[in-house]
């Protein structure tokens, strides 16, 4: 590992722990980064549609901040556990509004992947059931007139084919990360 990255992680932690953890806090700060560049953009543009839209980035940015700085102090599974439930939720709500063909579903990537390579197969396995869960109930109440846009290809092709990829990919990286574990002496 580089000087910062040792000097980043805690030394009491495992090389594993200390690699998870900055996977963790990575992923925090690259989201925090990417919401700040966008909400930036959007001010700039003149297409920002609420000030709110502000207030909710700086929430949701101290929340991936507190999140990061819990890996940080060690609590490694707990902070992957709380990025998981704040990308999900985040993500499914945006669904919510513009669809499950809009680009946003496939940003339920990100959290299947984050499960695998941080806690495991089984985990994984959970989320990604979780995220098509999230799909399909998002497409049967578009369906149902709840939601917007709706039409038919998400139920007969988007919805199945979002599952498939969502297993795959838990199934790929879980995988992975259960067999390292055998490999890594110190774990």
């Amino acid at each position: 590992m580089t000087q910062f990255s040792e000097r980043l992680f805690p030394p009491a932690l495992t090389k594993l722990e200390r690699i998870r953890a900055g996977l963790v806090i990575v992923t925090a700060l690259a989201i925090f980064a990417a919401l700040a560049a966008l909400i930036l953009y959007w001010i700039l543009t003149g297409v920002l549609e609420t000030p709110w839209t502000i207030v909710t980035g700086l929430i949701f940015g101290g929340l991936l901040l507190s999140i990061a700085g819990l890996a940080r102090n060690g609590r490694v599974e707990l902070a992957a556990w709380l990025l998981l439930a704040l990308l999900l939720l985040a993500i499914l709500a945006d669904l919510t509004g513009y669809g499950i063909e809009s680009l946003s579903a496939s940003g339920l990537i990100v959290p299947i992947l984050l499960a695998a390579m941080t806690l495991g197969l089984k985990p994984a396995l959970a989320v990604a059931l979780f995220c098509s869960l999230g799909i399909w109930t998002v497409a049967l109440l578009a369906a149902q007139g709840i939601f917007t846009p709706y039409n038919e290809s998400m139920i007969t092709f988007t919805a199945p084919a979002l599952t498939l990829l969502f297993f795959l990919v838990a199934f790929m990286v879980g995988w992975w990360h259960n067999a390292t574990l055998n490999v890594i002496p110190e774990h």
